[in-house]
């Protein structure tokens, strides 16, 4: 479902993003590039095969699953920051 979301949010943004200005553009550009770097990292390299897990597997599996949100949550909030700072800037010139 959260994954449905940020590719309706991508493909939204792709369509959209000529009314942002350039800071807001290479923000979330920014984002979106992160998102799919920690999706990458945690599905495919090495590739997650559900059917032959075992506990030691599974464990590896939780590891990056792990490794990859706190790598968003913490490129985030710098990222978001950013975000509203601009956006802040333009509603309160």
């Amino acid at each position: 479902k959260c994954l449905i979301k940020i590719l309706s949010f991508i493909e939204y943004y792709n369509e959209s993003k000529i009314f942002c200005n350039k800071e807001i553009r290479n923000i979330v550009d920014e984002i979106i590039l992160e998102m799919k770097n920690a999706w990458i990292k945690y599905t495919l390299d090495p590739p997650v095969v559900f059917e032959n897990m075992n506990s030691e597997s599974y464990r590896e599996n939780y590891k990056r699953w792990n490794e990859a949100w706190e790598f968003i949550d913490f490129k985030f909030k710098v990222l978001k920051e950013k975000l509203e700072n601009e956006f802040n800037g333009i509603l309160n010139p």
